[in-house]
């Protein structure tokens, strides 16, 4: 792979974990549903299928 698809790829990743990390921080005195749980879930995981698809 090339170096531009590894900044990318690592551009993304952390703006990912610094969404969720916001996320939590903002929502931390929330308590977290199943419905939710699931949604989060389901997203990381789809993200994670196409990702690998893409490569």
């Amino acid at each position: 792979m090339s170096l531009t698809v590894w900044e990318v790829t690592i551009a993304a990743l952390l703006a990912v974990l610094a969404f969720d990390l916001a996320l939590a921080v903002i929502r931390r005195n929330k308590e977290t549903s199943i419905k939710e749980a699931a949604a989060w879930t389901i997203f990381y995981v789809s993200a994670a299928i196409a990702f690998g698809y893409s490569l």
